[in-house]
């Protein structure tokens, strides 16, 4: 399924990147792309359960532009078998509880976040203004009525969403050449357990961590995963852009 998946992601950001830069070098270094990253408490019997949700947005030219990640919660789940579940998925992994005291969005507000980023366009005419799209203003602009805008009209459906190492291929496709050889099996180590002394080249003293996870440097994170994700893509075509 996932080798399906695969082709059909390459195929989908090749064709895509080339309707917007006819293959021109220098306009696919233009564009932004937006990579995502999630823990889960686990596939509760059918419900997945988000614990942190992390995005970066980049181009070729100058790498990270803007990053987002919270913790979600809290999650009420009336279920004891459920919630024992996700309890012991949650001790196990990320360690994030069910039920956050602070720095957490509800699914109301990452829903704001992640379309206001996915469709900026439409996300204007709703009043939603997020990250790097926040500068432009309505004349009506209020935060009130920005709590209850619905989420229709916005095309995010799970096609919307690639692989990682679908779009890698994709894009250095379009590049007319190779990532490096060792970046498919770098990305698939993303979000797993790894060593707490585990470091990229391109990171210093736990900073693309969450504040939650810098202390024991926990590669579970969203977090970190998207910022290494990032870097990863980066790296591999670098050669393919000079």
């Amino acid at each position: 399924m996932l080798a399906d998946k695969f082709e059909a992601d390459r195929a989908m950001v090749r064709e895509t990147i080339l309707s917007h830069t006819d293959g021109c070098t220098e306009k696919i270094k233009e564009l932004r792309f937006l990579i995502a990253a999630v823990q889960t408490f686990g596939n509760v019997d059918g419900m997945c359960l988000m614990a942190e949700y992390a995005m970066n947005e980049f181009n070729l030219r100058d790498g990270v532009v803007d990053r987002f990640s919270t913790l979600v919660g809290p999650w009420q789940i009336p279920n004891e078998i459920q919630r024992n579940r996700a309890e012991f998925h949650s001790n196990e992994t990320h360690r994030i509880p069910l039920s956050i005291a602070s720095t957490q969005y509800d699914k109301r507000q990452l829903v704001m976040e992640i379309l206001g980023r996915c469709e900026p366009e439409i996300a204007r005419h709703q009043g939603i203004r997020v990250g790097l799209y926040s500068e432009e203003k309505e004349e009506i602009d209020d935060r009130f009525n920005r709590l209850y805008v619905g989420d229709r009209s916005f095309p995010c459906s799970e096609e919307r969403y690639v692989l990682a190492d679908a779009f890698l291929a994709g894009l250095a496709d379009c590049l007319q050449g190779e990532p490096i050889g060792e970046a498919g099996n770098w990305l698939a180590a993303l979000g797993k357990h790894l060593p707490e002394e585990f470091a990229t080249p391109w990171e210093r003293s736990g900073e693309l961590f969450c504040s939650r996870h810098r202390v024991e440097r926990n590669s579970c994170c969203a977090t970190v995963t998207a910022s290494r994700a990032t870097f990863i893509i980066l790296y591999a075509v670098e050669q393919l852009l000079k």
